[in-house]
């Protein structure tokens, strides 16, 4: 019995290479959050990824919270309207606003003004650019 061959094709390697640069953000994001989860800090007081949060229990505390805005169609009945993750987003994105902690892209060169950076961590990108994500703290309450 033979080994099998596949020739790889330039497609083949430029989707790998993106694969491995969107892996390489979200392991980056998900260890600065981690991080912050071993010192102590809450982790409905992290603001990371959706994925990390919802891995750590906030699909679990909308439920809990009586999972609000679901079954409420918004007005006009809009067609492109999930009815399970539109409130989820929507309850996320409130929850994000209080959490003392985020983990975000240098992409934007600065913090916001309220915000102080605590922490980066490196990664790099499809491009082999080295690049870095941030743990930021907030400075001023919301």
């Amino acid at each position: 019995m033979g080994v099998i061959r596949r020739p790889v094709n330039g497609t083949h390697l430029v989707n790998r290479s993106l694969d491995a640069g969107e892996y390489s953000v979200q392991q980056a994001t998900w260890k600065s959050a981690d991080t912050l989860l071993h010192a102590g800090v809450q982790p409905d007081n992290i603001y990371g990824s959706e994925q990390w949060a919802a891995y750590h229990g906030s699909y679990d505390a909308w439920i809990a919270a009586g999972a609000p805005g679901f079954g409420i169609l918004p007005p006009g009945n809009p067609r492109i309207y999930d009815p399970l993750h539109d409130p989820f987003n929507a309850w996320m994105h409130e929850r994000e606003k209080k959490a003392d902690y985020r983990i975000v892209d240098s992409g934007e060169n600065q913090p916001p003004p309220e915000w102080q950076v605590v922490a980066t961590r490196s990664y790099r990108t499809a491009q082999f650019k080295k690049r870095f994500v941030w743990t930021l703290t907030r400075t001023q309450n919301p």
